[in-house]
């Protein structure tokens, strides 16, 4: 890893392990539907995604899939951290790349100190990440949903999206043809605008 400024979570987080550990540190390209792990696989790496996109997931018993988390950018699975075997598979749905750290030297870092306190305040943000992704798929209306995830995701009533916008009805929980329908129709409303990957609110009369 460089000495530049750490941009990332993750980046920052493996920046506080020791310098022998941080030598361990690797990396891993992906292709489309590749996997990363699988369900029943022991851990032996801790992963977080530099680019692409991973999707943890599983298919049920009546043989759908359920996808658990959606991955952009950070720690994959860090609930297997202390677990004998991966719970799910972890697949890229793009053209990904990974880091990957020994999980062995991974738990030994967690005995420094300065890494012990980034590695819990990483915990707490994803948990309050898990929290707010809760509350949005809890409303109702594919229209709430948009303006839930502007106002908590954003600033200053707008937000920049990183990915295409059928990625993003994934994030909120519908299929894409009924996001781009939702976008439209709030446009013509004079509700959103967008410019590019940037959508804004303009004006909301009402959140039902």
């Amino acid at each position: 890893m460089s000495g530049a400024e750490p941009k990332r979570i993750s980046d920052a987080l493996l920046a506080a392990l020791p310098e022998a550990a941080r030598q361990s540190v690797g990396e891993r390209k992906l292709a489309r539907d590749q996997h990363l792990f699988g369900r029943g696989e022991v851990p032996a790496y801790m992963y977080c995604v530099v680019s692409g996109e991973v999707h943890l997931q599983r298919t049920s018993e009546a043989g759908s899939l359920l996808v658990f988390q959606r991955l952009r950018e950070g720690f994959v699975s860090e609930a297997s951290l202390f677990q004998t075997t991966y719970h799910c598979d972890a697949v890229a749905v793009a053209p990904t790349i990974v880091r990957s750290i020994p999980i062995e030297i991974f738990r030994e870092g967690l005995r420094q100190e300065a890494f012990q306190e980034r590695w819990l305040r990483h915990l707490g943000q994803e948990l309050r990440r898990a929290r707010t992704q809760s509350e949005r798929l809890g409303l109702h209306t594919v229209r709430e949903r948009i303006i839930h995830y502007v106002e908590t995701e954003g600033s200053n009533g707008a937000v920049r999206l990183g990915f295409p916008v059928k990625a993003w009805a994934g994030d909120l929980g519908v299929a894409h043809e009924v996001l781009y329908r939702t976008l439209k129709s709030m446009k013509l409303a004079g509700e959103i605008a967008t410019e590019g990957s940037l959508v804004r609110l303009l004006r909301i009369r009402d959140r039902t």
